[in-house]
């Protein structure tokens, strides 16, 4: 245990005793760490149903004793003694977040759908395939690019 520890201080305690220490607010340590509020209070409240994870709640820990400067392994020892062992463990933070509605993927769907029969019937329509003056229906126009071949030489006769 650390020199400056209180004889029959919580693990709450002591974390909020040891950020006081250094003068830095919760919310420093939240934007800085990437950890949440709820997290860090429910560590500092010593609310261990509202925490996620075992293992997440460790890898919080190690950050949060590296931010303040603290043993990370005396942390991890003052955790593993005082948080009971017959706390039920919490959903999975993932499960947590709200599904995402199955409607926008259907609409943007159809709107691709309608899209694309609204852009092959311009195109038809452009090409005339609709009127019956398409290019298969009509023989090209003679032009000046129409040139007529020379006729092959006719073959001896008699031989």
């Amino acid at each position: 245990m650390e020199e400056n520890s209180v004889p029959n201080e919580s693990f709450g305690e002591y974390l909020r005793r040891e950020r006081s220490l250094r003068n830095i607010p919760l919310e420093e340590i939240s934007q800085r760490t990437r950890i949440s509020m709820k997290v860090l209070q429910a560590l500092e409240e010593e609310r261990w149903e509202d925490l996620p994870a075992e293992v997440y709640v460790r890898g919080f820990l190690r950050t949060y004793s590296r931010y303040l400067g603290l043993d990370e392994n005396e942390v991890l020892t003052r955790y593993e003694d005082q948080r009971p062992r017959s706390v039920p463990p919490r959903k999975d933070l993932f499960q947590e977040l709200p599904r995402p509605s199955p409607r926008p993927k259907r609409i943007w769907f159809l709107l691709l759908l309608l899209a694309s029969a609204l852009l092959a019937l311009y195109w038809f329509w452009g090409h005339g395939l609709f009127r019956g003056d398409s290019a298969f229906s009509k023989p090209p126009a003679p032009g000046p690019h129409l040139r007529s071949l020379p006729m092959p030489p006719a073959p001896p006769a008699g031989n």
